[in-house]
C-alpha cells in the first residue's frame, strides 16, 4: 500500500540521507581544497614577488655600501650614516603607520566584493602619507642646521636636506 513502510524502508531512508550528507561533504571538501590551492598559488606567487624584491633591496643595499666605503673616506661615509639614520628616524614620523591599514582594510574589503571602498583606502592613505612626508620633509629642510648643530657636524645640514628628499617619500 501506498503509505506503508516497513522496516527495511526506514534504512534505504537512512542510507539515502546518509549518501548525500557524503556527497555534500565531498563536494564542500573538494570546492574548500580548491579553494585552498588556489589560495596557495596567489600566496606562493605574491610572496615569491616580496622575496625578490627583498633580494633586490638587498644587493642594491650592500652594492651601495660598498661602493661608498671604497670611494669615499671614512669621515665622508660616517656622514652619509648619519645623515641616514637621522632621515630614517623621521620616516617614522612621516608615514605614520599608515601603510599598514593597505594591509589591514585593502584584502577585507576585496574578500567582501568591495572595490570601491578598497580603492578608497589606498587614496585616502597615499594622499594622508603624502602630506605628512612633505611636512616632515620641510621640517627637516628647515631644521638642518639646529640638527647638525646638535652633532657638531657643520656639513650634515647639506647632508639633511639632500637626504630628506630622497628618504622622507612615502612608501605604501
Amino acid at each position: 500500500p501506498v503509505g506503508a513502510r516497513g522496516a527495511g524502508d526506514d534504512q534505504s531512508l537512512e542510507d539515502e540521507g546518509l549518501r548525500s550528507d557524503l556527497e555534500w561533504t565531498r563536494r564542500v571538501r573538494h570546492r574548500t581544497m580548491t579553494d585552498h590551492d588556489d589560495g596557495i598559488a596567489v600566496l606562493a606567487k605574491q610572496g615569491s614577488i616580496t622575496f625578490v624584491g627583498n633580494v633586490v633591496n638587498g644587493v642594491l643595499g650592500f652594492a651601495i655600501v660598498m661602493l661608498m666605503t671604497r670611494f669615499v673616506s671614512p669621515s665622508v661615509y660616517g656622514l652619509f650614516v648619519l645623515a641616514t639614520s637621522v632621515v630614517l628616524f623621521m620616516q617614522v614620523f612621516a608615514n605614520l603607520g599608515l601603510p599598514l591599514a593597505i594591509d589591514y582594510f585593502v584584502p577585507q574589503y576585496l574578500d567582501d566584493d568591495e572595490p570601491g571602498k578598497a580603492k578608497g583606502v589606498i587614496v585616502q592613505v597615499t594622499t594622508a602619507v603624502l602630506v605628512s612626508a612633505t611636512v616632515v620633509s620641510i621640517a627637516l629642510a628647515v631644521g638642518a642646521s639646529t640638527v647638525s648643530g646638535l652633532f657638531r657636524e657643520p656639513s650634515l645640514a647639506v647632508a639633511l636636506v639632500l637626504l630628506c628628499l630622497l628618504y622622507t617619500s612615502p612608501s605604501p
